[in-house]
């Protein structure tokens, strides 16, 4: 009877340990995806339409070479952006990134594994307190910046699509640069929180 307790106790604490790992790694993984999108938001910005800039009425059209080369400079020399980044980026920032939200369910689930493990708990290690300290933060940056900065973006996306599609002119567009910036680096300091936390959950140090 006492093995088979150890046994079901060695199951539940093998289930949480993997439903703890599983939502960090999609939790985090959707942030930096939002990320890369983000960072591609803030390259594309600006590049939409643009029709008319480049007209020069009576001396041959050369509508739409306005268009181009504002794309040129908002992606600065050397640099092109594919031109259907602007409507997959688009695409994404239409979804509502509610798999981010893991992020938050993430200690509980380690509280409860460390609390089911066999060989007992120590709530007081100093892995176990600065893997918290570095959720907080990462809970912080989604909560302050990475959210907010993704709602700015889907805001200026909704604008642009009752302004007509390929249109990214509308009002509230030019935050779209500035809030894709802050969600690049948020996203960026979250996955290097992600990698702090693994390695104090894999080496455990006292």
């Amino acid at each position: 009877m006492i093995v088979a307790a150890a046994a079901r106790s060695s199951g539940v604490y093998d289930a949480l340990v993997g439903l703890h790992v599983l939502s960090a790694v999609v939790g985090f993984g959707a942030v930096a995806i939002s990320g890369v999108y983000g960072a591609t938001a803030r390259r594309t910005e600006g590049t939409g339409s643009t029709e008319g800039t480049g007209s020069t009425e009576g001396t041959g059209s050369t509508e739409g070479t306005g268009s181009t080369e504002a794309a040129e400079r908002s992606q600065g020399p050397g640099r092109t952006e594919r031109p259907e980044a602007s409507e997959e980026t688009r695409r994404y920032f239409q979804s509502p990134g509610r798999l981010e939200w893991l992020v938050l369910v993430v200690p509980f689930l380690g509280a409860a594994a460390l609390g089911a493990r066999p060989h007992g708990s120590d709530f007081g290690a100093v892995w176990v307190l600065s893997a918290a300290a570095v959720w907080l933060v990462a809970a912080a940056l989604l909560l302050a910046v990475v959210r907010p900065a993704e709602r700015q973006i889907r805001a200026a996306v909704a604008a642009g699509e009752t302004g007509g599609a390929g249109n990214t002119s509308g009002a509230g567009n030019t935050d779209v640069a500035p809030a894709g910036r802050r969600l690049m680096w948020a996203a960026a300091g979250c996955d290097v929180l992600f990698m702090v936390a693994l390695i104090l959950m894999v080496y455990q140090p006292a």
